[in-house]
């Protein structure tokens, strides 16, 4: 999935993407990075070279695919609208 986003919320998109096993490909701003850990393969937003070699990588590379799969399974375990809903409450009963 390539998800160029230079402005971004949360990042539910990728986050999703990666619970699915789906290699992401974004953009290393906003709150990617935040979100979903080392699990994407980023590059810079303005930068075709830099997209280039985030997609040579995701596509040709098996064992970085493998690896980025593994690790966005990992970061995708760790949020849930479950957990969200606990940690809001939380919030508002604080």
């Amino acid at each position: 999935m390539a998800y160029p986003s230079l402005s971004e919320g949360f990042g539910l998109p990728p986050l999703e993407a990666t619970q699915l096993g789906c290699p992401v490909l974004g953009c290393n701003t906003s709150c990617l990075p935040e979100i979903c850990g080392d699990a994407p393969f980023y590059f810079e937003p303005n930068s075709s070279e830099s997209l280039t070699e985030a997609l040579r990588s995701a596509v040709c590379d098996e064992t970085a695919r493998a690896q980025a799969i593994a690790r966005g399974r990992v970061v995708a375990s760790q949020c849930s609208w479950e957990k969200c809903a606990e940690q809001t409450l939380a919030l508002y009963r604080d």
